[in-house]
């Protein structure tokens, strides 16, 4: 126990316990200060005085120039000093390296960088500016530099509005685009680099939506492609066919009888439509003006839904059931009026069906008792053939939407169908109104307020947006359309909730 004692006693006396001793032989540690940006022609000062050695004393610095932009020949003033000096003579990266020695002659260096700027002189991003819902905003910035300078350019979101997914198509030039894919402000930086300079200048762009409101009471939706014009019927006891101008909102309304609507469609020539509700069915041309043309009693005809295979016949279609008078109007010796047709009541092979028509016979119906999916054809053997309705059969109403100038159909459960060939594409998304252009080779639908268009049928997706809210509410779509005649290559859609509708007309 003695020997011990002395032991420690010895240890605590030479300052072992307690604290850290120096160890002989150790290196010194280097630190040549922080490096930053300077504008060009700057004096950087040079600190290298942080430098120590745990176990003596710096005996020597030494600042070394590593890397420099080419055609350079500035160095520091004291070289062989603990501080000195650097003025940078061009733009660009200077790497200095500082070593240092100590008094046992171990050797240790670290490492500044110092940018002088001023290569790039000045970057705009442009002029905040407006455009409207799915609109394409077009960017226009410029960047300048010290002649013989060439500096590089990149644009990115630094925010866009809560539910977008907009891309930027050019980003790496000057004049980029994007689609405004929700309304709000999106803020787009525009950054130049010249090696390891950077300067950065944003633009604000307000996307807004500008929608014709229809107010409420629209029973149902279709449009007059020849006439540019949503048709829609509205009323209780009292039918109104109602014509509006998408752009301006402008209306006409017209009168058509007691009864209550509950369908509505337009012929292939998009100059007629027919309204049916319980008991009656009605036509009105529309390409002019408004137009009563005919109406009549059918009896036993709920009119869930009607179509013109033709501007003489109208066939209805029941809410339920077996039996509906289909085939009610037919022409007569050439006249167009009903008061000269045959009602006929003919087997419905569908028991809650969902119909529209299509070029050239075809008659397209979704089962809403089931998730059968049938098209009619009278050309054909058998006329009527049945399809798999998809991987999301029962999973969204079975509205049905078809092309009038092309032969396709999209139903509610996803499917989008083309007859003459029986190919069949899964959208994977439930589908409330949808609408083709051969035109432009688009497939544009919707899935409540979220819209979707891909780049024909069976192809990508090249955009995917969700509609403005409509008096601070999600809207369904009720009603899309194309105008692709001539130049004018516009996107009808109607939308709305309770408290209203709008029709918004969308540029493609």
């Amino acid at each position: 126990m003695r020997a011990v004692a002395i032991i420690a006693l010895v240890a605590a006396c030479n300052g072992f316990e307690g604290q850290a001793q120096p160890l002989a032989g150790a290196q010194p540690h280097a630190n040549a200060g922080t490096g930053s940006f300077y504008p060009m022609g700057t004096t950087v000062t040079l600190d290298g005085s942080l430098s120590f050695d745990p176990d003596g004393t710096i005996r020597a610095y030494r600042w070394a120039v590593r890397e420099r932009p080419p055609g350079t020949s500035a160095v520091p003033d004291v070289p062989d000093a603990a501080i000195a000096t650097l003025t940078p003579d061009d733009v660009g990266t200077y790497v200095l390296e500082l070593q240092v020695t100590d008094d046992s002659g171990y050797v240790d260096t670290s490492e500044l960088r110092i940018v002088s700027t001023g290569a790039i002189t000045s970057v705009d991003a442009g002029p905040g500016a407006g455009v409207a819902w799915l609109a394409t905003a077009q960017l226009s910035g410029s960047v300048t530099n010290l002649p013989g300078k060439t500096a590089t350019y990149v644009w990115s979101f630094v925010s866009r509005p809560a539910g977008s997914n907009a891309s930027l198509q050019g980003s790496a030039t000057l004049t980029p685009t994007f689609v405004a894919d929700a309304t709000g402000m999106y803020v787009i930086a525009l950054e130049a680099r010249f090696g390891d300079e950077t300067r950065e200048a944003t633009v604000t762009i307000e996307a807004t939506a500008t929608g014709v409101s229809l107010g409420t009471g629209g029973v149902a939706y279709t449009y007059s492609k020849v006439a540019d014009r949503i048709v829609y019927v509205r009323g209780t006891t009292s039918a109104e066919v109602v014509r509006v101008d998408p752009s301006t909102g402008t209306q006409t309304t017209l009168a058509i009888g007691s009864f209550t609507p509950r369908s509505i469609t337009i012929d292939q020539t998009h100059e007629v439509i027919a309204v049916g509700g319980p008991g009656r069915v009605a036509r009105v041309a529309v390409r002019s003006n408004l137009v009563l043309i005919d109406s009549r009693a059918v009896p036993g005809c709920t009119a869930a839904h009607v179509t013109m295979p033709s501007s003489y016949r109208i066939d209805c279609w029941p809410v339920d059931g077996d039996i509906e008078p289909i085939s009610s109007v037919t022409m007569s010796d050439g006249v167009v009026t009903m008061s000269d047709g045959v009602v006929t009541q003919i087997d419905c092979p569908v028991k809650t069906p969902y119909v529209t028509y299509g070029p050239p016979s075809w008659i397209y119906m979704v089962d809403g008792a089931s998730t059968q999916f049938y098209v009619y054809d009278a050309s054909s053997t058998p006329p009527l053939q049945v399809i798999s309705s998809g991987s999301l059969a029962g999973h969204a109403p079975p509205v049905i939407a078809a092309g009038t100038n092309q032969p396709y159909a999209v139903t509610g459960n996803g499917l989008a169908v083309n007859p003459p060939t029986m190919l069949r594409y899964d959208l994977a998304t439930p589908v409330s109104a949808g609408v083709y252009s051969a035109l432009r080779g688009e497939l544009a639908i919707a899935s409540g307020s979220q819209l979707k268009i891909y780049d024909g049928m069976g192809s990508p997706l090249k955009l995917s947006a969700a509609l403005p809210t409509v008096n601070g509410v999600a809207p369904t779509v009720k009603l899309m359309a194309y105008n692709d005649n001539g130049f004018a290559h516009r996107l009808i859609i109607v939308a709305g909730t309770t408290a209203g509708d709008v029709v918004y007309t969308v540029a493609r």
